[in-house]
This record gives C-alpha cells, structure tokens and sequence, in this order.
C-alpha cells in the first residue's frame, strides 16, 4: 500500500492559519491533495499529524483528515482489486469527486426501479435493453471510467461487433446520456463527458407496404398455412394495418371500446385524447377471427414488440415480402395507403391521433407522388 503523509503547508494565510495536505507518491510523481482543513500551526502536533485539542470542532477536523486518507486509501485498493491501473490524474479525480466509485449499472438499475410507474413499460424496457448492451461490452462500469474517449469507444462496440444501425446507436446513446443527466442533478458527478459528444436524431426510413404486398399477407392469412403464432401475429398485424392502430393500443384495445362498429379508446400516447376509427370489414371479420366466442376483454393477444417482430420477419418471408417488416410499419402502411386513395391529411390526422398536423405531414411525401400525373390537367390548355 503506498504511503500517506499528512502535513501543514509551510504558507500562512492573513489568519495566521496553514492548509492540512496529504501527499503520496504514485508512478514517481508526488501527488498532493488539500483536505479543506486550517489549523493555527501552534496547535498542529508534527509527530501525530493531527490537530491538538479535544473540543468539538478539534475533533470534526481530525475526522475530516482521517475521511481524506480513507478516500485516497479506497482508491487504491479499489484499483488493486479490479487489476486496473491507477494513474495520478484518476487518483486526483477520485478524491476530488468521491462518488465517482458508485457503481454505473448499479445507479442505472436502482433508477430504473424508481421510474416504473412513471415511464411506460415500453420506455422502461428500452432503457433495460441499453443496460445490457453496456454489459456486453464491459461487465463492470464506475463513474470514474464514464469518458469521452470510453464513449467513443463504446459507439464503435455498437456499430462494429453488435453491428447496430446508427439510428439504433444513437438512441443508445441518448438513454445512456438521460442517466448521466440524473446523476449530475443528484450531485454524485459534477462533470459531464455527453457535452463534447453530439446525439445526431436521424429520421429512420418508414418502411410500409404497398397495395400488392398487403394482398400477399391477406393472401397468406387466409390460407391459414402458418404457425399458430405466426398466424396470431399476422392477424393482430392486418388489423393495425387497416385501422392505423399504434402498437401501444394495440395491446389495449377491448371489446367494449368497440361502439356501433366503431373503435373508442383513450390513446395511451396522449392518455387524454380520443380517438375513434370506424372499422370496416376487414377489420371486423379479424376481430371475429381472433376469438369468436369472446365478447369480453383484450380483442388480441398479442407479443412484445421484439417477438412480434421476430415472427413478422419470418412471416414477410413466407410471403415473399423483400422487407423488413415491424409492428410499428402497420401503422405507416395505413397513413401511406389511406393518404392515396383520400389525399385527406386533415382526416389521417385525426384517426392517427396526431395531436400536431407537422406529426401528419411525414407522410405528405405521398401526396408528392401524384404531382406529375395532377399538373396534366393543365395540357387541356390550348395557347
């Protein structure tokens, strides 16, 4: 264990009192540490290291002296234990901000209990997958090691071993920057590596089926030739493919928001908006096909979201659909087909449960598509 020496700085201030320092020596440079305590230099004792006297305050600023000397002593033996190497400039770090030996994944965990409830289990499941990719790439994780340069690190690990998209990176990012943010407001770091490193928001590709692909998977349903699950998936897909459902509600839905053939529901998204879809044919024969004997409770049991689109991956397959299909492109299936055949945003917006027409508006590129074959109209002019 290296040796601490604790002593008086030879500088007096204007009242006549002298700094306590600790010191230690580590890769042949002599480390230095002020411990926040002054003491008249009559009433320092050389030989002890300590201050003479027994009153309350005497004894708060030995305590304070001995907290110091644990801190620099827990660092080294924290580093020893976990075969690291501790540099002069970690060993400063670490005594300037004691808490950076917290534990990351710890904090993280203990959070993330303390937020359920509050964030949707979605969020709350987002952000547990984060945490785990974390782990794969380091198995323990201080404060004291969260850097820039581990950051960047980290981004490659994503991109080149786990070989994530860069919007999927970035999202990653993002949630890993939210629990750094906690931890400065809870004052348990002061500094933070996230403000040298920029979070791109990257608009991802909406990938929706066209007319004919959507037949494919009818096609494929109604030949009821798939798994059980799969044909479970298929069918609870179809529907949010001809109501324009979010997963979120999807889930939710129940017999009862089912009024004169048209769907009522609370948004789980908005919580307070309602939205009400009429549903048509396709839509009613699937909610009859999904339980027929079931007048009460969820309409559809569904997966989560990475079941559904592990099985909606194989069921694209078996139809001969060349894309990567998700529970969410539903949803953009129905805004895309639904906006060609009424060209009417003000209406999607409404059965989207859009609560700003800008949310409508990304799928305006659309309408852009029939502009060529719209300016026509202007060749009947004869000049």
């Amino acid at each position: 264990m290296n040796k601490l020496t604790v002593y008086l700085k030879d500088y007096q201030k204007s009242d006549k009192t002298s700094a306590v320092y600790i010191y230690t020596h580590l890769m042949n440079e002599k480390v230095r540490f002020n411990t926040g305590v002054s003491v008249n230099p009559d009433n320092w004792d050389p030989i002890k290291k300590r201050i003479k006297g027994t009153s309350k305050t005497v004894k708060d600023d030995n305590l304070i002296i001995d907290n110091c000397k644990k801190r620099i002593t827990d660092a080294f033996v924290r580093y020893r234990l976990q075969g690291k190497e501790l540099t002069p400039d970690l060993l400063r770090k670490e005594y300037k901000i004691p808490s950076t030996y917290i534990d990351f994944y710890d904090f993280v965990e203990k959070t993330i209990l303390e937020q359920k409830g509050i964030l949707s289990p979605n969020t709350i499941a987002m952000h547990e997958s984060v945490l785990n990719k974390l782990k794969l790439y380091k198995k323990q994780l201080m404060f004291s090691e969260i850097s820039v340069e581990m950051i960047n690190d980290y981004k490659k690990y994503l991109k080149l071993r786990l070989d994530n998209k860069e919007n999927t990176i970035q999202k990653n990012m993002a949630v890993f920057k939210s629990y750094i943010n906690i931890a400065i407001r809870k004052k348990i770091i002061t500094e933070n590596p996230f403000d040298h490193i920029k979070i791109k928001r990257i608009n991802p590709d909406r990938i929706y089926l066209d007319p004919e692909e959507l037949d494919k998977l009818i096609e494929l349903y109604r030949k009821n030739t798939l798994t059980p699950n799969h044909q479970r998936v298929l069918r609870y897909y179809l529907f949010a493919c001809f109501t324009g459902l979010r997963v979120s509600d999807l889930k939710r839905i129940t017999h009862d928001d089912i009024v004169n053939n048209t769907l009522v529901f609370h948004a789980y998204k908005t919580k307070s908006k309602v939205i009400k879809i009429p549903l048509k044919e396709p839509a009613l024969i699937l909610i009859k096909n999904a339980a027929p004997l079931r007048t009460v409770g969820f309409i559809f049991d569904t997966y989560s979201d990475q079941v559904t689109n592990r099985h909606l991956k194989k069921i694209a397959t078996a139809a001969g659909i060349d894309k990567e299909i998700s529970s969410h492109s539903a949803r953009h299936t129905f805004a895309t087909l639904f906006l060609r055949k009424t060209k009417n945003i003000a209406v999607l917006q409404k059965l989207l449960g859009h609560t700003n027409i800008s949310e409508t508006m990304i799928y305006a590129h659309v309408l852009g598509e029939d502009v060529e074959k719209e300016m026509e109209v202007f060749n009947d002019f004869k000049i």
